[in-house]
């Protein structure tokens, strides 16, 4: 589910408009892209790419790292900025799982302006952090007017950003990769869950929780029909150890392709 970055570069041997230059940071560099208009939105994604043996994150570090953050603030004639990930990998940091993305990822960003008949110029902040055996903080600024018409690099650049984030759906969803069901319980004498997925044993499952919430879901087993089951455990949460399910989000990562759904969600009919 990652995304190769030879086109960003091609993009800014062009120079153009479509994108600022990169900013160096550490053993990484990010520059900030354009890709056009998608409907209400106006399209821009955050590249980056890491020196070999180096990573930055997901939304949802894993054991140990800092998700990317992203603030708009000092935009022109912008009303709202939200980032999009692209689908993670479980990536072996020194001895501990985290949960995020090398060599290269681009972050989508779905901008609305305030008056569409008036140009939008994105200020964006960007923090992550680049690790290999330790981290090490990252970041950049930029500054960018957000045309309604890219290059066709930037678009294809946009596009390819897009498909690798994790489809929205609901369990028991139709397709070749879907969360069908989950039960709640203990495993271990901890909470956990036992999510069935229509999906490979060369699948990964992400679980996201509420503040205080902690999973880790093993590598998964077959189960015999086509699906696979997955057991993750609780290995830190409140003292109550009380769950809500429909506040549970599951990320299913297949080289078939990446779903998210609501563990809560009602089936599909």
């Amino acid at each position: 589910m990652m995304l190769a970055l030879a086109p960003a570069r091609s993009l800014a041997a062009s120079g153009g408009a479509d994108a600022t230059g990169w900013s160096g940071s550490g053993h990484s560099a990010a520059r900030l892209l354009a890709g056009g208009k998608r409907g209400d939105d106006l399209l821009a994604g955050v590249a980056v790419t890491l020196d070999p043996g180096y990573l930055t994150y997901w939304r949802i570090p894993g054991d140990a790292g800092v998700p990317p953050t992203f603030d708009a603030s000092g935009s022109d004639n912008v009303a709202s900025v939200t980032a999009a990930f692209p689908a993670p990998r479980k990536l072996d940091e020194g001895g501990v799982e985290a949960f995020g993305y090398h060599d290269s990822v681009v972050f989508p960003l779905h901008v609305i302006a305030r008056d569409p008949s008036r140009p939008v110029t994105l200020a964006l902040a960007f923090s992550y952090a680049v690790c290999a055996t330790q981290c090490l903080p990252a970041g950049a600024r930029f500054r960018l007017t957000l045309p309604n018409e890219v290059s066709p690099d930037a678009r294809t650049i946009m596009e390819q950003a897009l498909a690798a984030v994790p489809r929205e759906t609901i369990l028991g969803a139709p397709g070749p990769v879907a969360v069908e069901r989950v039960v709640a319980g203990t495993i271990d004498g901890r909470p956990g869950l036992t999510i069935t997925a229509r999906a490979s044993d060369r699948s990964a499952l992400f679980v996201e929780a509420p503040e205080g919430w902690y999973w880790q879901a093993k590598a998964p087993r077959a189960a015999g029909d086509g699906t696979v089951v997955f057991a993750a455990t609780a290995l830190d949460h409140p003292n109550d150890g009380a769950l809500d399910l429909a506040a549970v989000h599951l990320t299913l990562v297949d080289p078939a392709g990446a779903v998210t759904v609501a563990a809560g969600a009602r089936a599909a009919p």
